[in-house]
């Protein structure tokens, strides 16, 4: 077991607007308020969105991805880092040059309107569409 022992520097409570882009938003408030390494707590509603729901094999990063319903219930957990390399679990449609923000959220998420009870989804948010989305980033010093 590793263990680090980190301090808070800041807290954000952070509510998105409906038919923000969470990730993007996410990368965004980082550049501006210089956030190096943060956690992240996310709840609310997405209008749709898409996700990583598994590996497909064992071979490499070999994943399905899968749309998200409209009107759909949600509870994330994630982190915020600058890494030097890009990330396996890159989001779609995000392009890596060089250090930048990384926004990964593992999340568990109901089935879309008129099917809420009969799927739930859990795996990581690509594109994430707010529709009534909270979260609370703690940023490490």
């Amino acid at each position: 077991m590793i263990v680090e022992e980190k301090r808070i520097a800041r807290i954000f409570r952070i509510r998105f607007e409906c038919g923000e882009e969470i990730i993007e938003g996410l990368t965004r408030l980082a550049r501006e308020k210089s956030i190096r390494e943060a956690s992240l707590h996310l709840y609310g509603a997405l209008l749709g969105g898409r996700m990583i729901t598994g590996f497909r094999s064992a071979d490499g990063f070999d994943v399905n991805r899968a749309p998200i319903g409209t009107h759909t219930e949600y509870i994330g957990h994630g982190t915020l880092t600058w890494p030097d390399a890009s990330p396996e679990a890159l989001g779609e449609g995000q392009e890596w040059d060089g250090p930048q923000p990384y926004v990964h959220i593992h999340f568990a998420a109901s089935g879309p309107a008129g099917k809420s009870t009969e799927e739930v989804r859990v795996g990581h948010l690509s594109i994430g569409e707010a529709k009534a989305t909270f979260v609370d980033l703690i940023e490490y010093e």
